[in-house]
Protein backbone atom coordinates (compact mmCIF):
# COMPACT_ATOMS: atom_id res chain seq x y z
CA UNK A 1 0.00 0.00 0.00
CA UNK A 2 1.50 3.42 -0.93
CA UNK A 3 2.34 5.64 1.91
CA UNK A 4 2.90 9.52 1.63
CA UNK A 5 5.99 10.51 1.80
CA UNK A 6 6.51 14.61 2.02
CA UNK A 7 9.56 16.55 2.14
CA UNK A 8 8.32 19.49 4.16
CA UNK A 9 10.62 22.57 4.62
CA UNK A 10 9.67 25.53 6.95
CA UNK A 11 11.48 28.24 9.07
CA UNK A 12 10.69 28.41 12.35
CA UNK A 13 10.46 31.73 14.53
CA UNK A 14 8.90 33.66 16.89
CA UNK A 15 9.28 37.22 16.27
CA UNK A 16 8.62 41.03 16.59
CA UNK A 17 6.52 42.61 18.97
CA UNK A 18 5.26 46.14 18.98
CA UNK A 19 3.87 48.77 21.02
CA UNK A 20 -0.02 48.46 20.15
CA UNK A 21 0.14 44.55 19.43
CA UNK A 22 2.70 41.78 19.72
CA UNK A 23 3.33 39.78 16.64
CA UNK A 24 4.77 35.93 16.57
CA UNK A 25 6.35 34.04 13.39
CA UNK A 26 6.86 30.20 13.86
CA UNK A 27 7.62 27.47 11.19
CA UNK A 28 9.76 24.39 10.81
CA UNK A 29 12.41 23.57 8.86
CA UNK A 30 12.52 19.91 7.15
CA UNK A 31 13.21 17.47 4.00
CA UNK A 32 11.53 13.86 4.98
CA UNK A 33 13.04 14.52 8.41
CA UNK A 34 13.18 17.10 10.14
CA UNK A 35 17.01 19.00 9.95
CA UNK A 36 16.65 22.44 12.08
CA UNK A 37 14.23 24.60 13.95
CA UNK A 38 14.92 27.36 15.59
CA UNK A 39 12.93 29.86 17.62
CA UNK A 40 13.71 33.96 17.56
CA UNK A 41 11.88 36.64 19.60
CA UNK A 42 12.44 40.66 19.35
CA UNK A 43 12.34 43.70 21.49
CA UNK A 44 13.30 42.87 24.58
CA UNK A 45 10.84 40.46 27.01
CA UNK A 46 7.82 40.96 25.23
CA UNK A 47 7.54 37.47 24.02
CA UNK A 48 9.18 34.79 25.22
CA UNK A 49 8.59 30.69 24.20
CA UNK A 50 9.84 28.10 26.35
CA UNK A 51 9.31 23.57 25.59
CA UNK A 52 9.19 22.88 29.29
CA UNK A 53 7.69 26.23 31.05
CA UNK A 54 10.88 26.64 33.09
CA UNK A 55 13.66 27.55 30.41
CA UNK A 56 12.75 30.67 28.31
CA UNK A 57 14.03 32.10 25.29
CA UNK A 58 14.22 34.66 22.55
CA UNK A 59 16.41 32.41 20.84
CA UNK A 60 15.20 28.93 21.36
CA UNK A 61 18.31 26.41 20.80
CA UNK A 62 17.48 24.37 17.84
CA UNK A 63 18.52 21.02 19.89
CA UNK A 64 16.08 21.12 22.55
CA UNK A 65 13.41 21.17 19.70
CA UNK A 66 15.10 18.46 17.27
CA UNK A 67 15.33 16.26 20.47
CA UNK A 68 11.26 16.13 20.28
CA UNK A 69 11.04 16.28 16.99
CA UNK A 70 13.27 13.60 15.72
CA UNK A 71 12.39 12.15 12.18
CA UNK A 72 9.46 13.00 10.97
CA UNK A 73 8.23 11.59 8.24
CA UNK A 74 4.95 12.62 7.36
CA UNK A 75 1.99 10.53 6.40
CA UNK A 76 -2.09 11.17 5.43
CA UNK A 77 -3.27 10.59 8.67
CA UNK A 78 -6.95 12.30 9.77
CA UNK A 79 -8.99 13.93 12.75
CA UNK A 80 -11.42 15.26 13.79
CA UNK A 81 -11.04 17.13 16.76
CA UNK A 82 -7.07 18.18 15.71
CA UNK A 83 -5.72 16.55 18.95
CA UNK A 84 -6.38 12.56 18.36
CA UNK A 85 -5.44 10.72 15.05
CA UNK A 86 -5.95 7.85 12.80
CA UNK A 87 -4.84 6.69 9.21
CA UNK A 88 -6.63 8.13 6.43
CA UNK A 89 -8.30 6.79 3.38
CA UNK A 90 -5.59 4.87 2.44
CA UNK A 91 -3.63 3.57 5.46
CA UNK A 92 -5.98 1.83 7.81
CA UNK A 93 -3.52 -0.49 10.09
CA UNK A 94 -1.97 1.13 13.17
CA UNK A 95 -2.54 4.19 15.40
CA UNK A 96 -0.41 7.36 14.06
CA UNK A 97 2.79 8.21 16.15
CA UNK A 98 3.08 11.98 17.04
CA UNK A 99 6.54 13.67 15.43
CA UNK A 100 6.72 10.13 13.23
CA UNK A 101 4.05 10.38 11.35
CA UNK A 102 2.66 14.05 12.19
CA UNK A 103 3.92 16.85 13.60
CA UNK A 104 3.65 17.42 17.39
CA UNK A 105 5.02 20.08 19.64
CA UNK A 106 3.77 21.58 22.71
CA UNK A 107 4.71 25.30 23.77
CA UNK A 108 4.62 27.61 26.89
CA UNK A 109 4.22 31.46 25.93
CA UNK A 110 4.83 34.25 28.44
CA UNK A 111 4.69 38.45 28.07
CA UNK A 112 4.95 40.90 30.42
CA UNK A 113 2.69 42.91 28.59
CA UNK A 114 0.01 44.44 30.47
CA UNK A 115 -3.11 44.39 28.04
CA UNK A 116 -1.72 42.09 24.79
CA UNK A 117 -3.37 38.91 26.41
CA UNK A 118 -5.27 37.36 23.55
CA UNK A 119 -3.08 35.15 20.88
CA UNK A 120 -4.40 34.97 17.44
CA UNK A 121 -3.05 32.75 14.15
CA UNK A 122 -2.85 36.05 11.78
CA UNK A 123 -2.56 37.30 8.32
CA UNK A 124 -2.77 34.47 6.35
CA UNK A 125 -0.57 34.74 2.95
CA UNK A 126 -1.32 31.54 1.39
CA UNK A 127 -2.69 32.64 -1.74
CA UNK A 128 -0.12 35.21 -2.48
CA UNK A 129 2.49 32.94 -1.46
CA UNK A 130 4.35 31.04 -3.73
CA UNK A 131 7.24 28.15 -2.61
CA UNK A 132 9.69 30.15 -4.06
CA UNK A 133 8.41 33.68 -2.85
CA UNK A 134 7.14 32.77 0.49
CA UNK A 135 5.29 36.70 1.87
CA UNK A 136 5.85 37.49 5.59
CA UNK A 137 2.65 36.18 7.55
CA UNK A 138 1.16 32.76 7.84
CA UNK A 139 1.12 30.31 4.82
CA UNK A 140 1.05 26.72 3.68
CA UNK A 141 2.74 26.42 0.49
CA UNK A 142 4.31 23.38 -1.65
CA UNK A 143 6.38 23.31 -4.86
CA UNK A 144 3.84 21.09 -6.51
CA UNK A 145 4.27 17.81 -8.84
CA UNK A 146 3.37 17.35 -12.70
CA UNK A 147 1.13 14.23 -12.59
CA UNK A 148 -0.74 12.58 -15.60
CA UNK A 149 -3.13 11.06 -14.58
CA UNK A 150 -3.62 7.24 -14.73
CA UNK A 151 -7.63 6.68 -14.90
CA UNK A 152 -10.63 8.90 -15.48
CA UNK A 153 -12.29 10.82 -12.00
CA UNK A 154 -14.44 12.83 -10.99
CA UNK A 155 -11.95 15.97 -10.06
CA UNK A 156 -14.65 18.52 -8.74
CA UNK A 157 -17.94 19.14 -8.70
CA UNK A 158 -18.15 20.58 -12.23
CA UNK A 159 -14.66 18.83 -13.40
CA UNK A 160 -13.68 15.59 -14.95
CA UNK A 161 -10.32 14.63 -15.32
CA UNK A 162 -9.43 12.28 -17.95
CA UNK A 163 -6.79 9.22 -18.45
CA UNK A 164 -3.87 10.96 -19.63
CA UNK A 165 -4.84 14.78 -18.38
CA UNK A 166 -1.79 16.15 -17.00
CA UNK A 167 -1.46 19.38 -14.31
CA UNK A 168 0.41 20.51 -11.56
CA UNK A 169 -0.93 19.70 -8.10
CA UNK A 170 -0.03 20.58 -4.40
CA UNK A 171 0.32 18.76 -0.68
CA UNK A 172 -0.08 22.14 0.40
CA UNK A 173 -3.85 22.18 -0.26
CA UNK A 174 -4.36 18.94 1.67
CA UNK A 175 -2.48 20.24 4.96
CA UNK A 176 -3.92 21.11 8.50
CA UNK A 177 -2.62 22.62 11.60
CA UNK A 178 -3.94 22.34 14.88
CA UNK A 179 -4.11 24.36 17.98
CA UNK A 180 -5.00 22.56 21.12
CA UNK A 181 -5.02 25.20 24.36
CA UNK A 182 -4.35 23.33 27.73
CA UNK A 183 -4.69 24.83 31.59
CA UNK A 184 -1.70 26.30 32.56
CA UNK A 185 -1.24 24.55 35.71
CA UNK A 186 -3.63 22.93 38.66
CA UNK A 187 -4.66 26.51 39.70
CA UNK A 188 -5.69 27.15 36.12
CA UNK A 189 -9.89 26.24 36.10
CA UNK A 190 -10.48 27.71 32.78
CA UNK A 191 -12.95 24.95 30.74
CA UNK A 192 -13.28 27.04 27.93
CA UNK A 193 -10.19 26.27 26.22
CA UNK A 194 -9.59 26.98 22.53
CA UNK A 195 -9.19 23.75 20.24
CA UNK A 196 -9.09 24.54 16.48
CA UNK A 197 -8.01 23.46 13.37
CA UNK A 198 -6.83 25.42 10.26
CA UNK A 199 -6.97 24.86 6.51
CA UNK A 200 -4.81 27.33 5.28
CA UNK A 201 -5.71 27.07 1.04
CA UNK A 202 -8.99 28.53 2.80
CA UNK A 203 -10.77 26.51 -0.02
CA UNK A 204 -13.82 24.70 1.56
CA UNK A 205 -14.79 22.84 -0.84
CA UNK A 206 -11.92 21.13 -2.06
CA UNK A 207 -12.03 20.09 2.03
CA UNK A 208 -12.44 17.08 3.99
CA UNK A 209 -14.73 14.34 2.73
CA UNK A 210 -15.68 15.35 -0.58
CA UNK A 211 -17.53 12.41 -2.58
CA UNK A 212 -14.98 13.86 -5.56
CA UNK A 213 -11.43 14.63 -5.99
CA UNK A 214 -9.42 12.09 -3.99
CA UNK A 215 -12.34 9.87 -2.45
CA UNK A 216 -13.34 9.06 -6.56
CA UNK A 217 -10.05 8.33 -7.32
CA UNK A 218 -9.60 5.99 -5.20
CA UNK A 219 -12.60 4.39 -5.53
CA UNK A 220 -12.42 4.23 -9.45
CA UNK A 221 -8.74 2.27 -8.30
CA UNK A 222 -9.61 0.30 -5.46
CA UNK A 223 -13.02 -0.37 -3.81
CA UNK A 224 -16.02 1.48 -2.18
CA UNK A 225 -15.17 3.47 0.60
CA UNK A 226 -18.05 5.32 2.05
CA UNK A 227 -17.33 9.48 2.89
CA UNK A 228 -17.35 9.65 6.52
CA UNK A 229 -20.35 11.28 8.33
CA UNK A 230 -18.35 13.15 11.23
CA UNK A 231 -17.01 16.27 9.33
CA UNK A 232 -14.62 18.17 11.74
CA UNK A 233 -14.97 21.93 12.67
CA UNK A 234 -12.26 23.28 10.43
CA UNK A 235 -11.55 27.51 9.81
CA UNK A 236 -10.52 28.37 6.67
CA UNK A 237 -10.52 31.81 7.31
CA UNK A 238 -8.66 33.89 10.05
CA UNK A 239 -9.64 36.96 12.26
CA UNK A 240 -9.70 40.68 11.43
CA UNK A 241 -7.86 42.91 12.78
CA UNK A 242 -8.47 46.73 13.44
CA UNK A 243 -6.32 49.20 12.25
CA UNK A 244 -6.84 51.59 14.70
CA UNK A 245 -5.99 49.71 17.56
CA UNK A 246 -5.03 46.04 19.02
CA UNK A 247 -8.27 45.06 18.95
CA UNK A 248 -9.72 42.10 16.96
CA UNK A 249 -13.48 42.22 15.43
CA UNK A 250 -13.97 38.70 16.29
CA UNK A 251 -12.48 35.16 17.67
CA UNK A 252 -11.95 32.71 15.04
CA UNK A 253 -8.37 32.31 14.59
CA UNK A 254 -8.24 33.17 18.53
CA UNK A 255 -5.93 30.25 19.55
CA UNK A 256 -5.16 31.22 23.18
CA UNK A 257 -5.33 33.38 26.39
CA UNK A 258 -2.53 34.32 28.31
CA UNK A 259 -3.28 34.17 32.17
CA UNK A 260 -1.41 36.32 34.72
CA UNK A 261 0.85 34.53 37.22
CA UNK A 262 2.35 34.55 40.40
CA UNK A 263 5.83 35.19 38.79
CA UNK A 264 7.64 38.48 37.99
CA UNK A 265 10.34 39.62 35.99
CA UNK A 266 13.60 41.14 37.51
CA UNK A 267 11.56 44.94 36.99
CA UNK A 268 8.75 42.92 38.84
CA UNK A 269 6.49 43.21 36.00
CA UNK A 270 4.10 39.96 36.43
CA UNK A 271 4.25 37.53 33.78
CA UNK A 272 1.38 36.30 31.82
CA UNK A 273 1.45 32.65 30.23
CA UNK A 274 -0.11 30.25 28.20
CA UNK A 275 0.37 26.57 26.92
CA UNK A 276 -0.74 25.09 23.98
CA UNK A 277 0.07 21.98 21.33
CA UNK A 278 0.87 23.14 17.71
CA UNK A 279 -0.19 19.89 15.29
CA UNK A 280 0.32 19.67 11.93
CA UNK A 281 -0.07 16.58 9.70
CA UNK A 282 -1.62 15.59 5.92
CA UNK A 283 -5.52 15.31 5.65
CA UNK A 284 -6.09 11.73 4.48
CA UNK A 285 -9.29 12.90 3.93
CA UNK A 286 -8.52 16.19 1.75
CA UNK A 287 -10.36 16.35 -1.76
CA UNK A 288 -6.84 16.79 -3.33
CA UNK A 289 -5.04 14.27 -1.29
CA UNK A 290 -4.30 11.95 -4.60
CA UNK A 291 -1.29 10.12 -6.46
CA UNK A 292 -0.66 13.70 -7.73
CA UNK A 293 0.98 14.96 -4.54
CA UNK A 294 3.23 12.35 -3.36
CA UNK A 295 6.09 13.38 -2.84
CA UNK A 296 5.83 16.89 -2.70
CA UNK A 297 7.70 19.87 -0.68
CA UNK A 298 6.26 22.44 1.54
CA UNK A 299 7.08 25.55 3.26
CA UNK A 300 5.01 26.53 6.19
CA UNK A 301 5.24 29.68 8.88
CA UNK A 302 2.54 30.81 11.25
CA UNK A 303 2.14 34.64 12.53
CA UNK A 304 0.38 34.84 15.92
CA UNK A 305 -0.71 38.06 16.86
CA UNK A 306 -1.62 39.17 20.90
CA UNK A 307 -4.43 41.94 21.12
CA UNK A 308 -5.79 43.52 23.93
CA UNK A 309 -9.32 41.81 23.30
CA UNK A 310 -12.26 42.39 20.85
CA UNK A 311 -13.18 46.06 19.49
CA UNK A 312 -16.54 47.09 21.24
Amino acid sequence: MKKLYISVLMLLMLSFAASTATYAWLGLATTNTVKDISLTTYLGNELEISLDGINYYQNLPSNLMMELVGDVVLKDITSDDGKTFSFGLREKAGTPKKNQDYISMDFYFRTTSVFAHYVYLSNNTTLMSTYDFPLKGSYVVSQGRNWISDISFQYSKDKMMNKGDSGKFYISDAMRVSFIEHRLNEQDERTNLSQKIFDLSGNEERGFGKAYGAHDYYNKIKSFVAVPSLIPNTLYEFSEFSTTGPFAFDKRSEILTLIKTDQKDLNGMSYYKGRLTMNIWVEGWDADLFDAVFGDLVKMQFEFKAVHGIKA
